[in-house]
């Protein structure tokens, strides 16, 4: 991996490099991170207490360590992916998103594809839609009913990255803890059959399907990953 200042992240000045394993799971991280100004290079994200607390009220709703621990389990086990899963066998360009959505719920039950909220941000098909008719023609990172990815874990695990820096930062869990859960992310992302065309495409899918009306934070997203594929950060 090479850190490329080209992304317009922000590095810390450090006395020694973290090792390779580490630096390259903390760069994933930054993929979830949208426009939080975050360190890309330290456990640390280098936000004052304030801030800090801030990010994870807006982001995920969280307010005390128990709330903290609901949500990490959440991106662990479950996290957008699984409602993900549920709507991408149906979508097609000859279905609209209401559409998509009917033949879901007749396959599962209304329940299990409910668009859901888990505070303050919700998931939803009919974000995902919009966002394909405004990426079909992108000369790399086209959303069609053919190419969207059939899964979003990239998305869970980079934003799972983050909000463990965020909660380590808050002092919900200690540093040794944070750094296996962010390892164990980094790994869950970067098998041997993932390339990074197909980690950017999971977090553009992901950032499409969870934030239903927020359209600049799926430009943030889509912004960095061409930065990172023009220049051709590697792995």
């Amino acid at each position: 991996m090479e850190y490329n200042d080209f992304l317009e992240l922000k590095w810390k000045n450090t006395t020694a490099p973290l090792p390779e394993e580490k630096a390259r799971a903390l760069l994933t991280g930054m993929a979830g991170a949208g426009k939080i100004p975050a360190y890309a290079n330290t456990l640390t994200t280098g936000l004052s207490s304030r801030r800090v607390k801030e990010a994870l009220f807006r982001e995920w709703g969280v307010h005390d360590i128990e709330s903290a621990r609901h949500i990490l389990g959440w991106l662990e086990t479950e996290g957008s992916r699984e409602l993900y899963r549920r709507y991408r066998p149906f979508i097609s360009s000859s279905a609209t998103a209401q559409e998509c959505r009917r033949k879901a719920v007749l396959a599962y039950s209304e329940e299990a594809c409910h668009e859901y909220i888990i505070l303050p941000f919700s998931c939803s098909v009919h974000s995902l839609y919009h966002c394909m008719e405004k990426m079909g023609r992108h000369p790399e990172f086209a959303f069609t009913a053919d190419t969207l990815p059939s899964d979003i874990l990239a998305w869970d695990m980079s934003r799972l990255i983050l909000f463990v820096r965020l909660c380590f930062d808050y002092g919900y869990m200690g540093e040794q803890e944070a750094w296996e859960h962010i390892l164990r992310a980094g790994g869950r992302i970067w098998r041997p059959d993932v390339s990074v065309r197909r980690f950017l495409m999971e977090c553009l899918a992901g950032c499409a399907f969870c934030h239903y009306g927020d359209g600049l934070r799926f430009e943030e997203c889509l912004s960095l990953a061409e930065k990172w594929s023009f220049h051709r950060v590697a792995y």
